[in-house]
């Protein structure tokens, strides 16, 4: 079974432009993106996947720089279901693992549990992160290829698309949508928020003094420590 992390990613961000190539302790967001997926124990492949517009070729030769064995593929700019449909088909894969690159502290632990998760718990079409049990950002979206396929037929709205799989959250009936139960272990829940939208999203991350090899749980306890002290 091909398990693939796709990131996806561009530079022409409403909210904060270019957040991409943002330094966050020396390091541009992308690269702590990448190197912390790439940390997986059950993706085979990691792609990431950008539009084919000429502004995000920055992103293409920086990745291109790092050290890191990933691949680059490059699609439609809007239509992000079809550009995460297109490297399905082209990397053969038959679980997709959806990753937004404005998560800089993107939990491979994580990505593994929530894979296992969904391999586990079958018939199963979807798992996501629930923000009411998860921090935003740590997290991501499991989806086989066949769901995916079938959302190409039946989202036929512009807006949506962009969304890459909101079809189903807009259509719980037609889907069966599983949540996995956070790790006890950890305290997810007093933590709403690490991810990157506005300047002050990520302004707010400096605060914490991550370091991109932190585990889960490391950066949860430096999340914890810091807002206890605010």
């Amino acid at each position: 079974m091909n398990i693939v992390g796709i990131i996806q990613a561009r530079v022409s961000s409403k909210r904060l432009p270019a957040k991409m190539m943002l330094l966050l302790y020396n390091k541009p967001i992308i690269e702590w993106v990448v190197r912390r997926v790439c940390k997986s124990k059950l993706l085979n492949q990691v792609v990431v996947a950008l539009p084919d517009s000429k502004e995000n070729d920055i992103i293409e030769y920086f990745l291109k720089s790092l050290d890191i064995d990933i691949e680059i593929f490059r699609g439609s700019e809007n239509d992000v279901l079809k550009r995460y449909y297109d490297v399905a088909n082209k990397y053969n894969a038959d679980i997709i693992v959806r990753i937004c690159a404005d998560n800089p502290f993107i939990c491979p632990e994580v990505i593994d549990y929530i894979v296992n998760f969904f391999k586990q718990n079958q018939p199963c079409d979807y798992v996501y992160c629930d923000t009411n049990f998860y921090p935003d950002g740590i997290g991501g979206e499991v989806i086989s290829y066949q769901v995916l396929k079938k959302l190409i037929d039946l989202d036929k709205d512009i807006y949506r698309r962009e969304h890459c799989c909101k079809y189903i959250l807009d259509n719980p009936e037609s889907f069966i949508i599983k949540i996995p139960p956070p790790p006890s272990k950890i305290g997810f829940l007093q933590i709403k928020k690490l991810d990157i939208d506005t300047f002050t999203d990520y302004v707010a991350l400096w605060r914490y003094g991550i370091n991109i090899e932190d585990s889960c749980e490391e950066i949860i306890k430096k999340v914890l420590k810091t807002m206890k002290e605010c």
